[in-house]
């Protein structure tokens, strides 16, 4: 896996192109949660998987099991790694709800977050979770760092 380093901000890095798909996908789930899988190597994302959400919630999300099962077995027989969790807020908040936190179940993946902002926009944030490999540590989050490659060029989102 490519974990957040320790005391920095982890970065992945995609195409604008899989960003576009994402967002696509997200709206189709509206007025729900949307939620899915990115896989790649290293940081570099290289798969973008809309899973749907079993709970079929406006406020929270649960990839639906069999096809999360499907799609990492999938990325596993091409040799990918799960590098992070994306899903949506649609009325918000912008960062990891008390929720998300709570019930997330990949230390080693960042979570990127997407949310509208007032004028109806979506916007994302890549975070790394911390304290879900011991029981007994305090839960929170660090901002990680997006890089949108547009024509081969890498900038941060």
């Amino acid at each position: 896996m490519h974990p957040m380093p320790e005391g920095g901000a982890g970065e992945l890095h995609l195409a604008r192109r899989r960003v576009e798909a994402m967002r696509a996908a997200l709206e189709a789930a509206l007025p729900e949660e949307g939620c899915g899988l990115l896989f790649g190597r290293g940081p570099c994302v290289e798969r973008v998987v809309p899973i749907p959400n079993a709970l079929h919630s406006t406020v929270r999300f649960r990839l639906e099991p069999r096809a999360q099962l499907a799609a990492m077995q999938e990325a596993d027989e091409q040799g990918l790694e799960l590098l992070a969790i994306y899903h949506s807020h649609p009325r918000g908040p912008d960062h990891p709800s008390a929720t998300d936190i709570e019930e997330a179940a990949y230390p080693q993946a960042a979570y990127l977050i997407w949310w509208q902002d007032v004028a109806g926009r979506w916007q994302y944030g890549l975070f790394w979770l911390e304290g879900l490999e011991d029981s007994g540590a305090p839960r929170g989050y660090r901002l990680g760092r997006l890089m949108v490659e547009a024509e081969g060029e890498a900038r941060p989102a």
